[in-house]
């Protein structure tokens, strides 16, 4: 959410855990400590500037709940979760058509996320520029998972089953991967200059 933030999107952080909310807020993260599930927390929550629903516990049948309980606040069209995990236990399997828009990709699972971010994956904003734009973000980021690219100050969530693409002046925020070494030269060869690729993080 910090950078989302950044972009001037406003955020909040419902969780249950107490210990995961104390750790966001440290963060500097506005967090509702409560359950989505629970009438109280939908009353009391501020929604002030908050457009859109994104469901991404680690349960899908939670996920899928809290769509279903946020469409009539958001509308359909504005309630997220993340798709369901394909290689779950069968008991613990949920479709993939019930209430709530599947975020990011396909294969964007919690367990995915999770071995993104095990591997060294942080979530990061870059602005696009007339220099470099949509193709360049792409070649210079093959591995990124965009999430979210801000235009103006409105964010524009992506989906899992629409292409998405980005215009100078937005800004795409992904779940990106480091960028390994460099591959050792042949030996024999005369080395060749390298190119340098100049990535405009915000912020």
């Amino acid at each position: 959410s910090r950078v989302l933030e950044e972009q001037g999107v406003r955020t909040k952080i419902v969780e249950r855990d107490r210990a995961k909310a104390t750790t966001a807020r440290l963060a500097g993260s506005d967090v509702h400590f409560g359950s989505i599930l629970s009438e109280r927390t939908v009353e009391t929550l501020d929604l002030d500037g908050i457009g859109h629903l994104l469901a991404i516990t680690g349960s899908d049948e939670l996920n899928a709940i809290a769509a279903e309980r946020m469409r009539s606040v958001f509308g359909s069209s504005r309630v997220w979760r993340l798709p369901p995990d394909p290689d779950a236990p069968a008991h613990a399997r949920f479709p993939e058509h019930v209430p709530g828009r599947l975020l990011f990709s396909k294969s964007a699972t919690e367990r995915e996320i999770e071995r993104r971010v095990a591997e060294g994956g942080a979530i990061k904003a870059t602005r696009l520029t007339d220099s470099f734009d949509w193709d360049a973000y792409k070649e210079h980021n093959p591995g990124s998972l965009v999430m979210v690219i801000v235009r103006g100050d409105t964010p524009i969530v992506v989906a899992a089953d629409q292409a998405v693409s980005g215009r100078p002046g937005d800004a795409v925020v992904s779940l990106t991967m480091p960028v390994g070494p460099p591959a050792p030269e042949p030996v024999g060869r005369e080395e060749e200059p390298a190119e340098e690729a100049i990535d405009d993080p915000v912020g």
